[in-house]
């Protein structure tokens, strides 16, 4: 999904322009600490916005003691003695225009892969910076509610919310207090509680039919699900959702899915040693009449885990046992040095595309482009099909070379 830089650009809030007209009254002494600002309908004549908009701007500011509002219903510019005007308008002026990516660590670098989630991070922080916009990166990690209420109280233009704050309920909680502060927040996922928000999503359900279909098209008859994930995730239930409906088309039997530990491997010691617990799980299922001949995976990376795994059971994979993964990752992962099996498919789901969505929905919300009601954008991922890796594009793999 392509956005013009122009249009993004031309994306500034009625409730912004107010606020940065006083912040830049403040800042060149046009207003004077005590004086009363300029009625709500000539400030609406001057800055061209609706009545509406002055007063929600100034009620804002009064809400952060920026300025008051004195017994006779008129606004004052106010200064309190610890902050000079300079100050004051610096705030305004700063928070008016900054998004908050709730959930984001760095937001600076491009992550590995395109495929990882961290990189619709990265995406949202480009076109917002490209579009003339403030990025206020907040790390997850020892964020509280009283981080949430802080933020909202700051009142930024809005708050892009990464999957892993909106899949708890703490991080859901955060993000009900920017919302109902009147901050506008989008958010990645499609987790229950992210109803009441704008939200985008990928369609699992899709990506894991369409890797279905593809095992199916290729004679396998008994695809196990081999989910090396905590939790039940939502996006895990579209998913098999997606498995369900594709092998009942093909007239197959759906296996009951095998649920593993999730276990993170930073050396080829660890990464040795969870091989060896997954070929645990795997055992029972590779042996016998019924015998599976496919595994779907979460992501590449267990695509390659379970490999390994198959291997260690004298099982070659892709070969007896043929593996999907997910996200598109599987070149970029360092464990390829450790483990060469790579999936025959997977699905991008296409960062690129989900980082524009969701700054094209949170800047239409902002200049109030969209229905009170909140809105639900699907990105489609595409099936993408590997083939056979020969000695030479490995090679050329390793030294960063395409041929």
């Amino acid at each position: 999904m392509e956005i013009a830089h122009q249009e993004l650009c031309e994306t500034r809030s009625p409730r912004a322009v107010v606020m940065r007209w006083v912040a830049s009254a403040i800042a060149n002494g046009t207003l004077a600490v005590g004086e009363p600002l300029p009625s709500e309908r000539v400030l609406a004549d001057r800055l061209n916005v609706s009545r509406n908009a002055v007063r929600t701007a100034l009620t804002d500011m009064a809400d952060r003691c920026l300025i008051e509002k004195r017994g006779n219903g008129r606004f004052r510019h106010l200064a309190p003695a610890a902050v000079h005007g300079s100050e004051v308008a610096a705030r305004l002026g700063l928070m008016t225009n900054t998004v908050a990516i709730l959930g984001a660590d760095d937001v600076s670098h491009q992550p590995f892969s395109r495929g990882v989630d961290k990189s619709i991070n990265f995406t949202v922080a480009r076109l917002l910076e490209q579009a003339g916009h403030h990025v206020l990166a907040v790390n997850p990690k020892g964020a509280d509610l009283r981080e949430g209420a802080s933020l909202a109280c700051a009142r930024p233009l809005g708050v892009v919310v990464a999957y892993n704050v909106g899949e708890s309920s703490q991080g859901q909680a955060m993000i009900a207090e920017c919302h109902d502060h009147g901050v506008p927040v989008v958010a990645y996922g499609d987790a229950p509680g992210l109803a009441r928000f704008d939200h985008v999503d990928s369609n699992h359900e899709h990506g894991a039919y369409a890797l279905t279909r593809h095992l199916v098209a290729r004679g396998r008859r008994r695809i196990l699900r081999f989910w090396c994930l905590p939790g039940d995730k939502h996006w895990l239930q579209q998913r098999n959702r997606g498995y369900e409906r594709a092998v009942r088309e093909a007239g197959l039997a759906a296996l009951p899915m095998v649920r593993t530990p999730h276990l993170d491997a930073r050396s080829r010691a660890e990464f040795d040693h969870l091989v060896r617990v997954l070929a645990g799980y795997l055992s029972e299922h590779v042996r016998g009449p019924h015998a599976i001949d496919a595994l779907m995976t979460g992501t590449d990376l267990h695509a390659i885990q379970a490999g390994a795994a198959l291997r260690l059971l004298g099982i070659e994979p892709n070969r007896d046992i043929l593996i999907v993964g997910y996200d598109n990752t599987w070149r970029d992962l360092p464990e390829r040095e450790w483990e060469r099996t790579r999936p025959v498919a997977t699905v991008d789901k296409h960062n690129d595309a989900i980082g524009a969505c969701l700054v094209e929905l949170l800047l239409a919300r902002v200049v109030g482009k969209l229905p009170p009601e909140p809105q639900r954008r699907v990105i489609e991922p595409e099936l993408v099909g590997i083939g056979k890796e020969t000695s030479a594009t490995a090679r050329a793999a390793k030294k960063g070379v395409t041929i």
